[in-house]
């Protein structure tokens, strides 16, 4: 059965982190790479990253043809799309704001064929507290209660919140098969639909929860614990720094972001990752 490891591109504002990401992942992963771009202005550079690693093992740049609604929460709908244009039988979907600090890919896999779907938990964050109100992430999924409201009960018991930066899965995942159509409905309730559906969606498909340490959080969880796998700076925070300190852990990713800033799909395509062009001047200072 074929495995590998999935990335997706849309535009040019997350390539710098996509390179980012694929370099460090190369340091512990010599494994298939696809990345899933569409033929716009970034897909040159999902080509040139990819020519940096051609001695390395199997990489491919892909062009799909995921839905283009200019719509908010379509980037992150068409996650939910991945399985109908992965080349892998068991794949890994990796956000392109993650860190890849040790091995990782075998356990997601071994999830995958499993239970056919695996996520894992963010930090210690529930949905429900032990008294039975909803936490922040509770309240997230109730929001949705108007579009899914057969979906709340088992949701809201559920033990643990997820994060969608990671997950695997085989192509014949029922979650996955599903995931976009019920994910879709959700638009205009919420920011993320996919991850919102999803949280509410697990109680009642195969899956497997994955530990923390598979997709840690940069800003509430701990990316120096030897057990930590793969470092997730979502929300941005690749590359905040704050009156001089480096927030949510970034100078980890300031370290990867350095031994490739030479590439030309990085240099090319810092002005368009707008946090990363404001506090590079700051970072290239406190490097001096």
């Amino acid at each position: 059965m074929s495995k590998g490891i999935v990335y997706y591109n849309r535009g040019l504002g997350c390539i710098v982190r996509l390179a980012v990401s694929i370099h460090s992942l190369r340091k512990v992963y010599d494994g298939p790479i696809c990345i899933m771009a569409h033929k716009d202005k970034g897909f040159e550079y999902c080509q040139d990253i990819m020519g940096h690693f051609a001695d390395m093992g199997e990489f491919t740049v892909k062009q799909v043809d995921f839905p283009e609604v200019d719509r908010r929460g379509q980037t992150y709908l068409n996650a939910c799309l991945t399985h109908t244009a992965t080349p892998y039988e068991t794949s890994i979907w990796v956000d392109a704001d993650t860190l890849a600090l040790r091995p990782f890919a075998e356990a997601w896999w071994t999830a995958a064929e499993q239970f056919e779907f695996a996520i894992a938990q963010i930090a210690d964050w529930r949905v429900s507290r032990d008294d039975g109100t909803a936490t922040s992430i509770g309240n997230r999924v109730l929001s949705i209660a108007e579009v899914h409201p057969d979906l709340m009960r088992e949701a809201l018991a559920y033990p643990a919140a997820i994060n969608c930066g990671v997950f695997s899965f085989v192509k014949s995942s029922k979650l996955m098969r599903d995931w976009y159509g019920m994910a879709e409905k959700c638009v205009g309730y919420i920011w993320i639909p996919d991850e919102v559906c999803c949280q509410a969606m697990l109680p009642i498909y195969p899956h497997h929860l994955m530990p923390h340490w598979y997709n840690v959080s940069c800003k509430y969880d701990n990316p120096y614990d030897e057990n930590a796998k793969l470092v997730h700076y979502h929300g941005r925070k690749h590359c905040r720094i704050e009156k001089g300190v480096y927030k949510n852990k970034s100078r980890l990713w300031y370290d990867a972001f350095d031994e490739i800033r030479e590439w030309r799909s990085v240099r090319e395509c810092i002005q368009h990752d707008r946090q990363l062009k404001k506090y590079l001047p700051v970072h290239d200072w406190l490097r001096k």
